[in-house]
């Protein structure tokens, strides 16, 4: 088909063009002008300390931004933010994830958070609320964490002592490292002090250190075990003590990340107004026309085809030259019908009659003048009576 077939069809289904996109846009607009009155207001919340800076920072590196960002969006469209909302509010969820929009500004780490709503007391509550929960969520929540690992390796910090003071009730020795060391120095004082005696001259008093000294070096190998089992349960002690350092370091940096995301510094909440319903008409009807324009275009394609289908299945007979349908043809019977014979002849055939008048030859045709007959009159036969 050509262009100008196509544009026949057109002209032909115009009703149909026109109509669809007509009824659809008048629908759409009927739709967004009836629907009631919305009022929104958008909190902007820019918290630079909580983004990149120390390493101990719970977002940093090259990739600091784009997860926050992420943990942001994620975590302010979440149902546990949405579930702390509505109950402080006491707005449905449902209606709390209908208004609700999140976004970013540009590619910086600064947030808004966008909230509207059909009655224009629920919408500055509802924002803060949204605020709060969000930055609560991502930032309070490092401090809980924090606390149950401070608190974890307090207790295993407690748990350490008390099996160290089991242990020294049971072996009846504190310190069992203090004692083994004060053996030790008095080995070394005895042994000065015989080298002395022995110099001076005192054999006897040589020989009465010696003999402490050897005590003194005989209860030495007493005290590995000991010490073995004491070493075991003051690195264990050591352990937690580190761990419960670590926590605690821990848990005062997220307490200054939650204190530097405090909703009264990073928050900035706009006036509620009312939501200008020319931007949502551009946005909605002209999608929806352009649909129903592809939609009209469908309807007559299907109708063209329908109609050509029926005209091949019913071909229009054709008319006659006078205007008039031609005749059905007869349909001719199987069986032959039979030939009848002449009658006989009852008279006998008379011979014509004889002409009285002589026959006149044609007159020959002369170029300029009327024909003149140059042929006699033929006479009668003598044979005919």
């Amino acid at each position: 088909m050509e262009i100008i077939e196509y544009l026949e069809i057109a002209r032909s289904r115009k009703w149909v063009l026109l109509g669809v996109p007509i009824l659809a846009a008048a629908a759409t607009s009927a739709i967004v002008l009836g629907s009631p009155a919305t009022f929104s207001a958008t909190a902007t919340i820019s918290p630079a300390a909580l983004v990149g800076g120390a390493a101990g920072n719970q977002y940093n590196g090259s990739q600091a931004v784009s997860q926050y960002v992420a943990a942001f969006q994620a975590t302010a469209t979440g149902p546990a933010v949405r579930r702390a909302v509505s109950s402080s509010t006491q707005i449905p969820t449902s209606e709390i994830a209908d208004g609700l929009d999140v976004s970013q500004v540009g590619a910086s780490s600064a947030m808004t958070i966008t909230y509207t709503d059909t009655k224009l007391k629920n919408v500055e509550p509802a924002l803060t609320a949204l605020t709060q929960g969000t930055l609560k969520a991502m930032f309070g929540s490092q401090v809980d964490l924090a606390q149950g690992q401070v608190d974890t390796a307090t207790a295993e910090v407690t748990s350490a002592g008390d099996a160290i003071v089991a242990w020294e009730k049971q072996s009846g020795m504190v310190d069992p490292d203090r004692i083994y060391q004060s053996r030790i120095d008095q080995i070394n004082t005895l042994t000065t002090q015989r080298v002395s005696l022995l110099a001076n001259g005192n054999a006897a008093g040589a020989a009465a250190t010696a003999a402490t000294i050897a005590t003194t070096k005989a209860s030495l190998p007493a005290f590995a075990p000991l010490l073995a089992q004491y070493h075991a349960l003051t690195a264990r002690q050591t352990g937690a003590q580190s761990a419960l350092t670590t926590a605690l370091q821990s848990l005062q940096q997220s307490k200054a990340q939650l204190g530097a995301a405090d909703p009264a510094k990073v928050t900035f909440i706009g006036s509620a107004q009312r939501t200008d319903s020319t931007s949502t008409l551009a946005t909605t009807v002209l999608p929806v026309t352009g649909a129903s324009l592809f939609a009209a275009i469908a309807i007559i394609a299907i109708l063209e085809l329908l109609s050509r289908n029926r005209a091949v299945a019913e071909p229009t007979p054709t008319l006659g030259q006078d205007g008039s349908r031609p005749r059905a043809p007869v349909e001719e019977s199987p069986f032959p019908e039979p030939e009848m014979e002449p009658a006989a002849k009852t008279e006998p055939e008379m011979e014509p009659a004889a002409k009285t008048e002589p026959e006149m030859e044609p007159a020959a045709r002369t170029p300029s003048g009327p024909r003149t007959n140059n042929r006699s009159p033929r006479q009668p036969s003598s044979n005919r009576t």
